[in-house]
């Protein structure tokens, strides 16, 4: 592991700061490819047109009509944040432009599997005249067949990497990531492919005259909210067109303006609207959703998103706050062994498979796998993918990569190396999940796998580069600066958050609970208090001892008052 500084170009610094910004937060900037405060402006008349996806048009009209004709449509989501945002913003999209209730229909993640499979197929009524999948569906060619023979129309709206082929017979695919398509923001979520289709159907509907006082146009603003939570919750790059969708999403969750299902999740982990950043949605918004699809039902999530009631929302965000600490719980054990067999991998590696990690336990939870992959994957920086049994008997596993080795990418090779060897994948560059038929697969694919990382990477591409925005002196390492960073974002994946490095030495260390530890830092003259989340259990400070750091500048509210907190985020060295 070592810091590398990142570089900030003179002359947007020198535009940022003329223009009056703060000079760490115009470093941090510039250094993010900013080129000036136009660059920082993200009002909504910034948002790309919908008229550059491929198929967009086609699907506006079919949908359009469908609504005119009051058809009967289901809508097959996803059981991740995004599915459920992305379905929730359907329901109520077509509700709002005078259409029929749509049928919701999501795949168990245990029993089921994901996508728009012949088997959800077969849960949906013999009327129904269109399918229209959100956040899944590019990689689902049996599912759509299924439909097809059944007499369904189905519309795809996904944004998944598309393999060799693609679903035949469907009305229109929508897909920023498929052949063909010249819309420029490739990491636009499911969710924001969602919101497209109902802009370019509203605006079908306008053209025909639809609209009018007994039927009023509806102002697509409402459904920011869905936007931002599912772009934050599925780590989206945070590319400009994302960032405009997330800062008018947040702006109207702050202001209360939002659905009162996400009000109701931050009152049950006590946090203040007005407070909410990117962050706040990541780490204690969307876990809240995700473990209704990780351990039961995401249409748990769904009703929440979709709530009316006050009291009906409190008590559903209640049921989801219960689930994510029975999540945490099973997540830990989980985490805890598998950590003991990387660890194993990769003080003995054998013909270079420490390269990737793929560990496997038949009794570990499908539910939770992939946040064990991204665990295993901070920790030893290696392309992870942890293996379980599913109910059915195959091999589930879900992936985590690091930067320069594309999983899914990698996953496809060893399938053309091994055709039938994976039932089925997807994913994108950074996440990816797969299906094997039997445990004996498991060895024949690590052992490709392993063989795809050792053709694509080096030695050195194992070892963690921390990228640092410098070092702070006691004039910048202040609460108006941690202010000035938290109301100058969003921030997130390919637009990271500031975070800078340090030696300091350490006072009045104290536990908080197993992997949570307070201290205070302490630099020349000037002491700071510190908090240190999500260390792992090998790892600690000692009181009156120096260590190079590298942290975050956060604010840390209690009762009204605004103090500057550091947030430890990887402790690099011990100092005598």
């Amino acid at each position: 592991m070592r810091i590398q500084l990142r570089q900030a170009e003179h002359e947007p610094f020198t535009a940022l700061t003329s223009a009056g910004i703060d000079p760490v937060l115009a470093r941090v900037y510039s250094a993010r490819g900013v080129a000036g405060p136009d660059d920082l402006d993200l009002g909504l008349a910034g948002l790309a047109s919908y008229t550059q996806l491929k198929d967009i048009d086609r699907a506006a009209k079919r949908l359009a009509t469908a609504i005119k004709n009051a058809e009967k449509l289901a809508i097959a989501g996803d059981f991740d944040c995004d599915g459920a945002a992305g379905a929730s913003l359907l329901i109520e999209g077509i509700l709002d432009l005078g259409g029929r209730l749509p049928g919701l229909f999501i795949p168990n993640r245990m029993t089921q599997g994901y996508g728009l499979s012949p088997g959800l197929v077969a849960e949906m009524p013999a009327d129904t005249n269109l399918i229209i999948t959100v956040d899944n569906g590019i990689a689902s060619i049996a599912g759509v067949a299924a439909a097809r023979a059944r007499g369904f129309e189905v519309m795809v709206t996904d944004h998944h990497l598309a393999g060799e082929r693609l679903p035949e017979d469907c009305v229109a695919i929508v897909n920023p990531n498929q052949p063909g398509c010249a819309f420029p923001w490739k990491g636009t979520a499911g969710v924001g492919v969602a919101f497209y289709l109902i802009a370019a159907t509203r605006a079908k509907l306008r053209e025909g005259g639809w609209f009018g006082d007994h039927r009023p146009e509806p102002n697509l603003s409402k459904y920011l909210d869905l936007v931002a939570l599912a772009t934050i919750a599925d780590v989206a790059p945070f590319e400009r067109n994302n960032r405009i969708f997330i800062a008018a999403g947040l702006e109207r969750i702050r202001q209360r303006r939002c659905r009162i299902g996400i009000l109701a999740l931050l009152e049950v982990a006590g946090v203040e609207p007005e407070n909410v950043t990117a962050e706040t949605i990541g780490f204690i918004v969307a876990p809240r959703i995700n473990a209704a699809g990780r351990l039961e039902d995401m249409r748990t999530g769904v009703r929440l998103l979709l709530s009316q009631e006050e009291h009906a929302a409190r008590e559903i965000a209640r049921t989801l706050d219960q689930m994510n600490r029975e999540r945490r719980t099973i997540e830990d054990g989980i985490r805890e062994e598998a950590e003991e067999i990387a660890a194993q991998i990769v003080s003995a590696p054998q013909d270079g498979e420490s390269f990737v990690l793929c560990p496997y336990q038949p009794d570990w939870h499908e539910g939770v796998i992939g946040i064990v992959a991204a665990r295993l994957r901070e920790r030893f920086h290696r392309p992870t993918i942890v293996f379980t049994k599913a109910a059915d008997g195959s091999i589930k596993g879900s992936g985590r990569s690091i930067p320069w080795f594309h999983i899914r990418d990698a996953i496809a090779a060893v399938d053309a190396q091994h055709p039938g060897l994976t039932t089925k994948f997807g994913g994108h560059a950074a996440a990816a999940g797969l299906s094997l038929a039997k445990e004996a697969d498991i060895a024949v694919f690590t052992e490709a796998f392993a063989a795809v990382a050792r053709r694509e990477l080096r030695a050195s591409d194992l070892e963690e580069i921390i990228y640092s925005d410098g070092e702070l002196v006691e004039s910048t390492a202040c609460l108006d600066t941690a202010l000035a960073i938290e109301k100058g974002g969003p921030w997130g994946r390919e637009f990271e958050p500031p975070i800078f490095h340090g030696t300091f030495l350490v006072r009045n260390v104290r536990e908080l609970r197993s992997n949570t530890l307070k201290c205070t830092v302490q630099k020349e003259n000037w002491a700071l208090d510190a908090i240190w989340f999500r260390r792992n259990s090998e790892q600690s400070l000692e009181e009156g001892k120096r260590y190079t750091m590298v942290y975050a500048l956060s604010v840390n509210r209690w009762r009204s008052r605004e103090n500057l907190q550091l947030r430890i985020e990887k402790v690099l060295e011990e100092h005598p």
